[in-house]
């Protein structure tokens, strides 16, 4: 099941923190028990839910994860949706703030969906830009939105933020957008959710590590 089906129902019906909680735990465990390094990643990207955002005890339960497991929290980049940002924006750049102090790195995901400018992004402590996957199939199919998936591209490099294409599904596309100089892609062209064992024998594959 696709978590744009899943994590509406279950923002709707209050089992969101139930479920990221158990993200929480499982990402930060496979990170202990697996030196991601060693298999040719720098860091594990971990979504955070709208409401956890908002949730005044965050730092508090990510600085409880990194004792329980003995992790390093570089090792775990925290994806934000750019939905997010449209809350409480004073509470949310002081938590991340808060949190970045712990080690973590931040990304913001489906950039493009909102409503967010490069003014308002640059105003949180977000090192990659993830482009909605919306935005990487209209460039294909129209010449506006090429022109400006290549803008945007610039645009973010010049105030040093990194970009992720995500839906790329074909080798065209993967080629169009590596000459644009997008940083790294994300897609069905690469893989679809795997389970754990799968990914790790993938990653080791891809990344020619016996």
């Amino acid at each position: 099941m696709s978590p744009e089906d899943f994590i509406p129902i279950s923002e709707n019906n209050g089992k969101i923190l139930e479920i990221s909680e158990f993200v929480i735990d499982s990402v930060f465990r496979f990170v202990k028990e697996n030196d991601i390094v060693a298999m040719g990643m720098e860091f594990i990207e971990m979504n955070l839910s709208v409401m956890q955002c908002m949730d005044k005890n965050l730092t508090e339960k990510l600085q409880y994860y990194i004792q329980k497991y003995d992790i390093d929290p570089r090792r775990i980049n925290l994806e934000i949706t750019e939905t997010a940002t449209n809350f409480d924006e004073h509470r949310l750049k002081e938590q991340l703030l808060d949190i970045k102090k712990l080690g973590f790195t931040f990304s913001l995901d489906d950039y493009g969906t909102g409503y967010s400018n490069l003014v308002r992004v640059l105003e949180y402590p977000v090192n990659v830009i993830k482009l909605d996957k919306s935005i990487v199939w209209a460039a294909f199919t129209d010449r506006d939105s090429f022109v400006t998936i290549k803008n945007l591209i610039s645009m973010f490099h010049d105030v040093r933020r990194k970009l992720v294409a995500e839906g790329v599904e074909n080798e065209e596309q993967m080629s169009t957008l590596r000459e644009l100089g997008c940083d790294y892609m994300q897609g069905y062209f690469y893989s679809r959710p795997v389970p754990v064992a799968e990914f790790i024998k993938y990653t080791r594959e891809v990344n020619e590590i016996a």
